[in-house]
């Protein structure tokens, strides 16, 4: 049948398929930046977010008071690199010996609009902001916890970001044809604190909560 169809000068075909349901988006653009995060939370990847955040990385939110409510003063508090993955890891991946792992769903609006950075002296062609609404729904042991609301991220392009000293040395370098996040601005709603069932309460709340768990 080979044969016969060389012979006939039959045309070859590809047909295309789908990527495989765990492969990742790649960080090639801001918007690309944001669903790598997604994916990576889905997934249980802190790796993966901890190769996107540079190090100067920081979470900002408004502070909250005693009751979890709003503070009065609008102050911020800003939190980096470390405390983040901290975080993260505890909540994702539990404390050995002592808390499991937390099932961990994450949806962010998918029509993600790249603008100018809004912070000062940002140039356009190498910072973009997204803000996207955000729901994370946690599942723990014995409690479970939704933050949701919106996020306001700031992606670098990868030639104009401080490298951290780790992935320096496992031989990440400037790369203009990725995209990190080195800014996120905590706009979700809060509630009561932790560790009450609870709604609503703030991402900031939310991973304070598991961070805490890492020094008990």
């Amino acid at each position: 049948m080979l044969m016969a169809c060389a012979l006939a000068g039959c045309s070859h075909s590809t047909i295309a398929t789908a990527p495989p349901a765990n492969t990742s988006p790649a960080a090639t653009s801001p918007q690309g930046a944001v669903k790598l995060f997604e994916w990576a939370m889905g997934h249980a990847n802190v790796d993966v977010i901890a190769g996107m955040l540079p190090d100067d990385f920081v979470i900002i939110g408004a502070g909250v008071d005693s009751a979890g409510g709003p503070s009065p003063t609008d102050t911020l508090t800003v939190s980096g690199r470390s405390w983040f993955l901290g975080a993260l890891t505890s909540m994702i991946k539990g404390v050995p010996g002592l808390y499991e792992p937390a099932q961990v769903s994450l949806r962010l609006d998918q029509n993600f609009v790249p603008l100018p950075d809004s912070r000062p002296g940002r140039d356009p062609r190498f910072h973009k902001q997204i803000r996207t609404s955000f729901d994370l729904r946690v599942l723990d042991t014995n409690v479970g916890f939704e933050a949701s609301g919106n996020v306001l991220l700031f992606a670098t392009r990868g030639d104009s970001v401080t490298i951290p000293p780790e992935l320096f040395a496992r031989g990440v370098k400037p790369d203009s044809t990725t995209w990190w996040l080195d800014r996120l601005e905590d706009e979700t709603l809060a509630g009561p604190s932790p560790p009450l069932p609870a709604k609503n309460i703030s991402l900031l709340q939310l991973l304070e909560y598991y961070y805490k768990r890492l020094t008990p």
